[in-house]
């Protein structure tokens, strides 16, 4: 990102990358703010923000939060629709 530098001279067989502690700036698809820490590369880990979903089946909201990241949530109920195989 830019915002961690290593000040010259820079000794021989230090890393090329500094650590960066400032919070990640890429934007999430889902939409919620980064949890993280900078990196140099690479995909974000999974949101892991708290959200109620719908059960997979449709019946109900789910009670509990799950994380962000996680597509599905069972309500543990009957579902009664076909399976797609």
């Amino acid at each position: 990102c830019g915002k961690t530098v290593i000040e010259p001279p820079i000794p021989c067989g230090y890393p090329t990358v500094p650590d960066c502690w400032e919070q990640c700036s890429v934007p999430r698809e889902c939409g919620h703010p980064a949890d993280h820490y900078c990196h140099e590369d690479g995909p974000c880990p999974p949101c892991v923000t708290l959200v109620q979903k719908m059960c997979l089946g449709g019946h109900k909201v789910m009670p509990f939060k799950t994380p962000c990241h996680q597509p599905a949530v069972s309500c543990g109920e009957v579902c009664g629709k076909p399976l797609p195989c």
